[in-house]
């Protein structure tokens, strides 16, 4: 959401991506992705942004979107069409290879090991075989007991959350309203008043001075799950495909791991991360398909607070892997008055 309120903020933005349009029917000068959908352009731009550790001016002038002189811009076309090719050959068109195999967050290729070879990053500690875990159904339970109960989450129906969004070192207010699934999330934004807005389903962006609505792909599934009445709330249907895997570390605090197995996997292919004490959600994580490869994002809540018998989480951290956001909230107010009619599109 950073990177569209800083392209709303400079006026750069996809403001003529529609589902029913093709990228080269929207945009001037498409020359690869002219058949690929329009709303599919912004997602492919961040994945790019992330394989290669760049932003949107290694490629493009910041003024003129549509120019050439950039010879990084040709290169990329020709990275592309050479992208597409392999895994069409090579793969029977199944996406295998991507920009991050080879740039591994570089804007030049890597070619061969580096010395010293870089330490991973701590991941999950698989359970040794045999060794008993938890259900996951007894997770959400646990989870909905810290909460507060589920008798009191079943009586919750609309949350209105004020706070700010916090990135990069600027700040900028923020209100969300949330209604049974569905989001509308105001930012203020230098001169303009940018909308985040999903419906449930699909998910848009509007703007007070500026394009009258934008809608990008990957911009669904983050709002969807900001729109939970409490987190992950949604994957509590799903908990019968799921089953714990083992362990991690998560702010200091040793969580179970849940996701769904390999013949469940659903696309985004959540994992969640339940505190071992308290039984709190601390992390959920998914994967945005984009066409040029999956776009990772991990959401962190933290600072659980008791509103009215109800445990609300009021910092909430968004990270992809060139970018993260806080949203800290000041203030919740349950079952507020909102209107179902802010949350049709125009």
């Amino acid at each position: 959401i950073l990177i569209l309120l800083g392209a709303f903020a400079s006026g750069q933005a996809f403001d003529k991506a529609a589902p029913d349009k093709k990228a080269g029917d929207a945009f001037k000068n498409i020359k690869v992705l002219n058949d690929d959908p329009s709303t599919s352009l912004e997602g492919s731009m961040m994945y790019f942004n992330t394989s290669l550790g760049v932003k949107c001016e290694f490629c493009h002038d910041q003024q003129a979107f549509d120019d050439d002189k950039k010879n990084s811009k040709k290169t990329a076309r020709e990275m592309i069409t050479m992208n597409r090719e392999i895994n069409k050959s090579a793969f029977k068109g199944r996406l295998q290879v991507t920009c991050y195999t080879c740039h591994q967050g570089h804007n030049q290729p890597t070619g061969s090991p580096t010395i010293p070879l870089p330490v991973s990053a701590p991941g999950i500690t698989r359970a040794p075989q045999g060794t008993p875990m938890p259900k996951v159904d007894e997770l959400f339970a646990k989870y909905e007991t810290a909460l507060g109960g589920a008798e009191k989450l079943a009586a919750v129906h609309s949350l209105v959350l004020k706070g700010s969004t916090d990135a990069d070192g600027r700040s900028f207010p923020t209100e969300l309203r949330l209604l049974d699934g569905k989001v509308y999330n105001e930012v203020k934004a230098p001169n303009r008043l940018i909308t985040y807005v999903s419906d449930g389903k699909d998910a848009w962006t509007k703007v007070s001075a500026g394009p009258p609505l934008h809608e990008a792909d990957e911009l669904a599934p983050l709002l969807m799950r900001e729109g939970e009445l409490y987190p992950a709330s949604r994957m509590k249907a799903a908990a019968a495909g799921m089953r714990v895997f083992g362990t991690a570390t998560v702010g200091g605090h040793e969580a179970y791991v849940a996701f769904q197995g390999q013949q469940q996997r659903t696309p985004s292919n959540d994992r969640l991360y339940f505190d071992k004490e308290s039984g709190l959600l601390l992390r959920q994580a998914y994967v945005v398909p984009t066409l040029m490869g999956p776009l990772p994002t991990q959401i962190d809540y933290d600072d659980y607070r008791n509103v009215d018998g109800v445990k609300v989480p009021f910092k909430i951290t968004f990270s992809r892997p060139m970018i993260s956001w806080t949203l800290t909230l000041t203030a919740v107010e349950k079952n507020a008055p909102v209107k179902d009619t802010q949350f049709e599109k125009p």
